[in-house]
């Protein structure tokens, strides 16, 4: 799907809350099927208009200079990692450039 670990997750629980909040509206109209599938629609239309400014909120955000660049590379593609208590063994090819207490700037040899 292209998402790092932390943003899938996160795409997925407000999903499921989208869920939940959306089967909450539809239980009182449980009878009238035309009105369930109105409000889904309405649902998935306002989900979909959630995440498309979202979208753009990120990619504003990284053309004026943001932290995150959604086009960078992977942690474990990248030539550089700051290492604040992760788990060193996941850049076991990794050489320490420095390193104390939690912390460590690792290099990818080569």
């Amino acid at each position: 799907m292209g998402w790092r670990p932390h943003a899938a997750r996160n795409q997925a629980l407000r999903f499921r809350r989208h869920s939940i909040d959306l089967m909450e509206q539809l239980a009182p109209h449980r009878g009238d099927e035309k009105k369930v599938i109105s409000l889904s629609k309405q649902g998935r239309q306002q989900l979909e208009e959630l995440w498309s400014r979202e979208r753009e909120e990120r990619r504003a955000s990284t053309a004026s200079g943001g932290w995150h660049a959604p086009d960078g590379p992977a942690p474990d593609e990248a030539d550089w990692v700051l290492c604040f208590g992760c788990d060193r063994a996941s850049f076991a090819s990794y050489e320490a450039v420095w390193s104390r207490e939690g912390l460590a700037v690792l290099r990818r040899p080569g």
